[in-house]
């Protein structure tokens, strides 16, 4: 089906004969039906060369089938001399990326090996539209020789290579600079697509919750993408997330706000909202940590650490009616524990931290954290001595591993129910 819209032009590497090129020409217009603008790239005649490559060139242009081509332009360079070959392919394809194509064959049918490696590599990290690589091959046979085709659907355009470079990045947890470098990428089709996942899974990364619900949408989108191979494991990420980010997303904006919790947790069935709800900002703390770490920021991976173990308290306050941030002790079920909280404590607070919402939790839950007790101080004490808190260590990468895995003992511990299996659909893979 012929294509009319579409912009094409064809590049071709040329030696001393024009076969190669003449058969690719005829592929494009026939079984594509498509006009393609005629770029040539081509060595100087060398001395005592008879025929020049130009000559070639020139036969391709007379010919009657393919006179009517839009002519783009040529370029000579020393075929014979790598360097050359590649600084002059370079401003060539350069000058046929300005021209707007949206499809560019590059014909890779003829001339010296630094030529073709030459053009090939230009085309490939120069351009950014659809690029179709085609070779044509001549092979003997005992009917005489037979002519093939190859079209390369690799798509290796500039747009494929950055977005290789944004999905490693994306894998060692440097979700920043995968970001800064996904803003480079178009907006359209699959380099726009990946563009959008990563920013939102940066935003997300970034704890902007709100920001990142768009993974949803995304996630929606998945099935566009179902044949390519390089962006499975992050269709598969979305598909995962796109089924927490709007539970997260709710859970903190009430959380993050005493009159928004006011009003949301007289709803009937508030309880059990938080807890089929509201776990997923611990555990999504830890992921972070761990993301921090494989980064090479222990002492971060400690902060979120911590915070992790003091969210999964504040989720069992949350789902009591009691905010950290703001408690009324003249409320139930404040009140009828206010003649229990301990003096050595101090007087009643209007905000506690971590230790005292244990020491809250239990009164109100009758339940039993003791157990916890070591685990919790040395979590602390880590955090208050890093650079980042109150003092001046830095953290070792294995120092920060085994204060991540003891949070996430305690983060299960503390919780309903261990929420283990479900830590897994955290993770970002690339």
């Amino acid at each position: 089906m012929s294509e009319p819209s579409l912009r094409v032009a064809a590049v071709f590497s040329f030696g001393n004969t024009e076969g190669g090129c003449e058969f690719a020409l005829r592929w494009i217009l026939r079984e594509a039906k498509q006009t393609p603008h005629l770029f040539f790239f081509y060595g100087n005649a060398a001395p005592g060369q008879t025929e020049s490559p130009l000559s070639a060139v020139h036969k391709i242009l007379t010919n009657p089938e393919f006179a009517h081509l839009p002519r783009g332009g040529e370029r000579a360079t020393n075929a014979y001399s790598l360097d050359r070959s590649h600084v002059d392919a370079l401003d060539f394809v350069r000058v046929i990326q300005a021209g707007g194509f949206d499809r560019v064959y590059v014909g890779i049918t003829g001339g010296t090996n630094p030529l073709v490696a030459a053009l090939f590599h230009a085309a490939m990290s120069e351009l950014t539209c659809e690029v179709i690589p085609v070779y044509v091959q001549a092979k003997p046979s005992p009917e005489g020789p037979q002519t093939s085709i190859e079209l390369i659907a690799g798509l290796r355009t500039s747009d494929s290579i950055l977005i290789e470079r944004v999905l490693s990045r994306a894998r060692q947890g440097q979700l920043a600079a995968a970001r800064a470098l996904a803003e480079s990428l178009p907006e359209r089709g699959r380099p726009g697509f990946v563009r959008r996942a990563i920013l939102a899974f940066a935003r997300w990364d970034n704890f902007e919750y709100d920001a990142a619900t768009e993974i949803r949408e995304l996630a929606s989108r998945c099935e566009d993408f179902a044949e390519d191979s390089l962006l499975q494991p992050m269709l598969g990420t979305l598909e995962r997330y796109g089924s927490i980010v709007h539970h997260a997303a709710e859970m903190e904006s009430v959380f993050k706000s005493p009159k928004a919790f006011a009003s949301a947790s007289r709803e009937k069935d508030w309880e059990n909202k938080v807890k089929n709800r509201a776990f997923w900002l611990p555990l999504d703390a830890l992921s972070n940590g761990w993301r921090r770490l494989e980064e090479g920021r222990p002492t971060d991976a400690v902060l979120r650490a911590y915070r992790a173990v003091e969210i999964a308290v504040h989720c069992r306050l949350f789902a009591l009616r009691v905010h950290p941030s703001d408690l009324t002790w003249g409320d139930s079920p404040l009140k009828e524990i206010a003649n229990e909280w301990p003096a050595a404590l101090g007087p009643l607070p209007q905000v506690v931290a971590l230790e005292h919402a244990i020491q809250l939790l239990s009164l109100l839950t009758k339940a039993n954290f003791a157990d916890t007790e070591t685990s919790r101080r040395k979590i602390q004490s880590c955090r208050n001595h890093t650079y980042l808190e109150h003092g001046y260590g830095r953290v070792e990468e294995k120092t920060g591993r085994g204060i991540l895995i003891q949070a996430d003992e305690l983060v299960n511990r503390i919780l309903w129910k261990s929420r283990l299996d479900e830590s897994q659909k955290l993770k970002m893979i690339f």
